[in-house]
């Protein structure tokens, strides 16, 4: 069995890794799920745990993990569907060990360098909460734009849209905590922690580098339609006065509002200037 040696205590058990990687898996294409699988567990740096939460899809997730081999892979199969923000408060606050979540898609792909350049900058800014590195958007036909500007995050950026990189992030697990987990917002859970730990004035910081790739396919864009962005909307009108937005930040809202009502192909080719 392949991973990382044991560490053990002076009593013999197994030390906690520093690091847990938490996923949630609902039906993900069978070969983007390995290709994401394998990408974390050639990472660079090795002291962590990926912790795999099956929300009940189609896939036989064992039989994937299976192949890999890997003792650090911890497999937790929910006994029926709850959602994504459930699904990861769950692992992340009843199974993972790691001080640092990492937080992970199961159709992306880490570069090898991503954790540790991640660790090696968390280790170095204690004063932050999240991380998160910057990301190029991919999909099977094409390279898309690419996410993320060096910096400390700020409210206005997150009433942007230019928050942390959900799939690319690295969180102390205290801080999140802290904030009560993900707030229930469907396709806004993470605008919804972003928000709360900025208004409990935990810091967060986007690094300069360009680490993660974030699948986007057309069935992605269909998800983001008028009829599912509802949750986003309520999402940022509950927040946005709570970190004093001013009328320059209804904007994003708007965008939203156009951008699920386009077809499809039209809204992947203004992408780069609706994200601005």
């Amino acid at each position: 069995m392949h991973g990382a040696p044991d560490v053990t205590d002076s009593c013999g058990i197994a030390s906690a890794p520093l690091v847990s990687v938490v996923m949630s898996e609902y039906n993900t294409p069978i070969e983007q799920l390995r290709a994401s699988l394998e990408s974390i567990m050639v990472q660079t740096y090795a002291d962590f745990e990926l912790v795999l939460i099956d929300d009940c899809g189609r896939n036989d997730v064992d039989a994937v993990v299976a192949e890999l081999d890997d003792a650090r892979i911890v497999v937790h199969h929910n006994a029926a569907n709850m959602g994504l923000a459930a699904s990861l408060s769950y692992g992340i606050t009843a199974i993972a060990r790691g001080q640092l979540i990492a937080r992970m898609d199961t159709d992306d792909v880490y570069a090898p360098e991503h954790l540790q350049r991640l660790v090696s900058f968390a280790r170095a800014h204690p004063e932050f909460a999240v991380y998160s590195s910057q990301s190029q958007e991919f999909s099977a036909e094409r390279q898309g734009i690419t996410l993320g500007r060096e910096g400390e995050i700020t409210a206005s950026d997150l009433m942007r849209g230019r928050g942390p990189i959900h799939p690319a992030t690295l969180i102390r697990r205290s801080d999140f905590g802290e904030v009560g987990g993900y707030p229930e917002y469907k396709r806004a859970e993470d605008f919804a922690l972003w928000s709360e730990m900025f208004i409990a004035n935990k810091r967060m910081y986007m690094t300069a580098d360009l680490t993660h790739r974030y699948r986007v396919e057309n069935t992605d864009f269909q998800k983001r339609k008028l009829r599912n962005r509802g949750d986003e909307i309520r999402a940022r009108l509950y927040y946005y006065p709570r970190m004093g937005a001013r009328p320059v930040h209804y904007l994003k809202i708007v965008k939203s509002i156009v951008s699920g009502a386009l077809p499809i192909g039209l809204t992947r080719r203004l992408r780069k200037y609706i994200h601005r």
